[in-house]
């Protein structure tokens, strides 16, 4: 959140309107939220107003406020020999797979990492 920002909210019923402002000018944090109603006001942390706006709203709404975002994803397969100590006949050799889903854009910056001899190993 940068800068100052104000959103007002006017009354349903024509009573007070509801004042909200970020980054004002005496604010300790960049996640108070000053709240203004009338001559009364507070001071609440970010969080716990999202929380609250989130505990109280349809899964419609909070489908509108948290998008989906789609991501392209590589499947990683690696198979790994496995020689048993126990169990199983000793010596008896078992392949197991293991599939790892990993985010496109994280391949890409550590391809580029690699080409670039930036990437660090260790």
């Amino acid at each position: 959140m940068k800068g100052y920002q104000q959103l007002v909210i006017p009354s349903q019923n024509g009573s007070k309107e509801l004042n909200l402002e970020l980054n004002w000018k005496d604010s300790q944090s960049p996640t108070d939220v000053l709240i203004t109603v009338g001559e009364e006001k507070t001071v609440v942390d970010f969080k716990d107003l999202y929380m609250f706006v989130l505990m109280e709203a349809t899964e419609h709404l909070k489908d509108e406020l948290m998008p989906e975002k789609k991501v392209k994803m590589y499947k990683h397969i690696r198979q790994h020999a496995v020689i048993a100590g126990k169990d199983i006949k000793k010596g008896d050799r078992t392949i197991v797979n293991c599939e790892i889903d990993i985010p496109k854009v994280l391949v890409d910056t550590l391809r580029e990492e690699f080409k670039s001899g930036r990437a660090v190993l260790g």
